[in-house]
């Protein structure tokens, strides 16, 4: 079972985003216009042998052929078309999901957030793409973390260093000034979320 915040919710079954939305009406006029295309190819001959011959018994047929083959294209087409609308979904979700996923991640990561990964689906598309993101989230919350090390064990040295050196000291002054910025530094990094 997956965990709490990986569960998709209700409403973000069908469409979640404007590029969900874009890609499926676009895909479905062009499934309209491939159908209507074949029924008026298939069916143009029938029209014009009803209404341009004067032969009553190939009207007659004509009407007859036309009116049965055009119920079966009807036919046809809703076969063809639920299927199709269903796959639709599935593979708008498979594709536009990961950038939903993306975006969000993204976004924490130019609040300075480097706690989250990306999480896709295990058929998504951008499989690649999602592993590379996480790859540079591990490298830059690694990093940070280094850094954060460094900069503790700096502060630690420069209080021991002080407390060896008299107030009076100038070196003492310049210490608690290299100690102040590299507190500074410290403060900004640490604002910085990363993984534990």
């Amino acid at each position: 079972m997956k965990p709490q915040h990986e569960r998709r919710k209700l409403k973000n079954y069908l469409f979640v985003n404007k590029a969900q939305v874009t890609i499926f009406v676009s895909n479905l006029i062009l499934l309209l216009l491939v159908i209507g295309v074949v029924v008026v190819a298939v069916l143009s001959p029938f029209y014009s042998d009803i209404f341009k011959t004067e032969d009553i018994y190939l009207q007659n047929l004509s009407s007859k052929l036309f009116i049965l083959l055009l119920e079966r294209c009807t036919l046809a087409f809703f076969i063809i078309l639920i299927p199709l609308l269903i796959q639709q979904v599935f593979v708008i979700h498979k594709i536009c999901g990961p950038f939903v996923n993306f975006k969000k991640i993204l976004n924490r990561i130019s609040d300075g957030d480097f706690s989250q990964k990306i999480h896709l689906r295990r058929y998504d598309f951008f499989q690649k793409e999602g592993h590379q993101i996480n790859g540079i989230i591990d490298n830059i919350s690694n990093m940070l973390t280094n850094i954060s090390d460094s900069q503790n064990a700096i502060v630690r040295d420069l209080d021991g260093l002080a407390s060896l050196t008299g107030k009076s000291d100038p070196l003492a002054g310049a210490l608690k000034n290299i100690e102040s910025q590299t507190r500074r530094a410290l403060n900004e990094v640490s604002r910085i979320k990363v993984i534990s």
